[in-house]
């Protein structure tokens, strides 16, 4: 869901993260993909707590990728501070 919110934002000029919405204005929609990078499976117990969760594996993708400065737009997290829901990681492809 936060992909096409992010998609729809950079569309009509609205996306709050400004490098991510410059960068689209000025290379264009077609030099971009928004990818799933997993998907979170149904729960096998009772009770699990599906935002954590969701939040564990976004941060096992931001370790692993390190979407920061060159390589993405996501901001470095500040110690003991989560990114917020609505950033998406994009990496871009400068070859």
């Amino acid at each position: 869901m936060a992909t096409c919110r992010n998609a729809v934002s950079l569309c009509i000029s609205t996306n709050k993260n400004k490098a991510l919405q410059a960068d689209w204005k000025n290379f264009g929609e077609e030099q971009f993909v928004f990818e799933v990078l997993e998907r979170l499976k149904p729960a096998e117990e009772p009770g699990r707590n599906d935002r954590e969760e969701l939040e564990k594996m976004e941060q096992r993708w931001l370790e692993k990728l390190q979407p920061y400065g060159e390589r993405g737009y996501n901001l470095i997290p500040k110690k003991g501070r989560c990114s917020k829901k609505e950033d998406v990681i994009v990496l871009l492809d400068k070859s």
